[in-house]
């Protein structure tokens, strides 16, 4: 599973529960959604290509960790 961001067109915000619940469908395992139309969850390859045919959504963009050093490690 890859951890992913997705935004919903501003238009279709209202609509917001309804899109969500047809990403879940499509798959998606939902760890946030947020008003301002963007939902963070969790999918895999065929879920994601599911959710990018949606027409609500603008963009599905897989998150990618970021890994800091310890601050008193040397410099890189």
């Amino acid at each position: 599973m890859k951890s992913v961001i997705i935004t919903i067109d501003e238009k279709e915000i209202e609509h917001l529960s309804t899109i969500t619940n047809s990403l879940v469908s499509c798959g998606l395992q939902v760890t946030n959604e947020f008003g301002f139309g963007v939902i963070t969850g969790n999918a895999d390859d065929s879920t994601i290509e599911k959710i990018k045919a949606h027409k609500e959504v603008i963009s599905l963009k897989e998150d990618q960790p970021i890994h800091l050093s310890p601050p008193d490690s040397p410099i890189q």
